[in-house]
């Protein structure tokens, strides 16, 4: 694991007044072992070097990682030891450049940020409830009750009223009721 230890400035300090110090740590996997058996741990390779100073000066120095840094143990098991032996080198002078040109495009991004106009928009309207508002529940409850009524009032003895016999003879049905679930974002998908 690599970390880069570096002063935050707010976009508006700028100047000479500015701390410019940055630090470089790297910790690679190991394992101590104890009494109750082997713990993997972070072993400090570097810890807290600077690469570069307060006045943004370079140190003297470079990062070296080797392949093991960034492949799976499994994964450098199946190559050679010359390619395990690879190491890539970093100087302190390129990371201070990347370092540099990064503050420089964050600053200008900072200044380019506080010149465009600030653009309000407007809230989109709502969609409408799925729910029925209590007037329109209301209605339909009324309508539930009219039919039912209508339902109950049928002669059955008639021969013309085809509502309410069975096909199969025998009773005439039971009176349903609508058993939609009222607070449901289905609506109308739970009619019996």
């Amino acid at each position: 694991m690599i970390a880069l230890d570096i002063v935050y400035h707010s976009p508006k300090q700028t100047g000479s007044r500015r701390d410019k110090i940055a630090r470089l740590s790297l910790w690679r996997p190991g394992v101590e072992q104890h009494v109750e058996g082997d713990i993997g741990v972070c072993m400090p390779i570097m810890e807290a070097v600077q690469f570069r100073d307060g006045k943004g000066l370079v140190c003297d120095g470079s990062l070296d990682l080797s392949i093991s840094d960034f492949l799976r143990p499994s994964l450098c098991r199946k190559l050679s030891a010359q390619a395990n032996q690879e190491t890539i080198t970093i100087s302190f002078t390129t990371l201070a450049q990347l370092l540099d040109k990064a503050e420089t495009s964050s600053e200008s991004r900072a200044e380019s940020e506080d010149d465009t106009p600030k653009v309000f928009r407007r809230k989109r309207k709502r969609s409408p409830s799925e729910q029925l508002s209590s007037p329109r529940e209301k209605a339909f409850a009324n309508l539930e009750l009219q039919d039912s009524a209508k339902e109950r009032n049928v002669d059955f003895d008639w021969p013309g009223s085809s509502k309410g016999r069975n096909l199969l003879g025998g009773h005439p049905p039971k009176l349903r009721r609508s058993s939609r679930n009222r607070n449901s974002d289905n609506a109308g998908e739970n009619l019996t």
